[in-house]
């Protein structure tokens, strides 16, 4: 990490009250040793490992164990657009020091289920026809938004629709085969490190291929 220009991600804002700012990078480190070392990891965890763990203490290298909030605004502010760019920044350099193989690729995935209630089933006929109903108002609501309140932030919200689509899963949780609603994740790997990710609502993974080669 400390071989990676990560300046251009962040944004640079002067503050003149308020507690002293965190360091950017090191909140990325921090962030992406707790992922690596416990999966997904609560914001409230990541907090008790800076003031608990010893490896998060030399991570932080002396600066205050950040909040839970710091590291969710950290998140939602600066990496929501760059942690993608930022991990293709790190496996150039991974890629250049240990002279990877990226004429040869092999592709793996699996399909993991989406964030909706696993319980719950819906008839098509009925969603087709209030779909467009719930977007519109979606969309006016977003646009109010977008105008009497974020425009003062100069912020933005986007108008724009991802669906899961239903697949079998290897894990079936009902035990009754049941198709639930999920996305492909695939993978491709060079030389034992992961080259590239990506994620499409196609249940054949024939359909997910070319776009992962796109991007590769």
């Amino acid at each position: 990490m400390d071989h990676i220009d990560l300046s251009k991600y962040f944004v640079v804002k002067g503050y003149k009250t308020g507690r002293p700012r965190c360091d950017q990078q090191k909140l990325l480190k921090v962030i992406l040793f707790a992922f690596m070392e416990n999966g997904i990891s609560s914001l409230r965890d990541i907090e008790k490992f800076c003031r608990n763990d010893i490896r998060y203490l030399y991570l932080l290298d002396g600066m205050k164990a950040p909040s839970f909030a710091t590291f969710g605004n950290f998140i939602r502010n600066e990496l929501t657009d760059s942690i993608e760019k930022i991990f293709l920044d790190v496996n150039a350099y991974i890629f250049q020091q240990d002279h990877v193989d990226l004429e040869h690729t092999y592709i793996d995935g699996t399909k993991i289920e989406a964030n909706a209630n696993r319980y719950t089933w819906v008839r098509k006929k009925s969603c087709t026809k209030n779909h467009s109903k719930v977007f519109e108002k979606i969309s006016m609501l977003i646009d109010a938004m977008n105008q009497e309140v974020l425009g003062y932030f100069n912020l933005k919200l986007e108008k724009r629709e991802e669906y899961a689509t239903f697949m079998r899963l290897k894990k079936d949780h009902m035990g009754n085969d049941q198709l639930l609603p999920a996305y492909n994740l695939q993978m491709a790997v060079c030389d034992e490190y992961i080259a590239i990710v990506d994620v499409k609502p196609y249940a054949s993974d024939m359909e997910c291929f070319v776009p992962l080669m796109e991007k590769f």
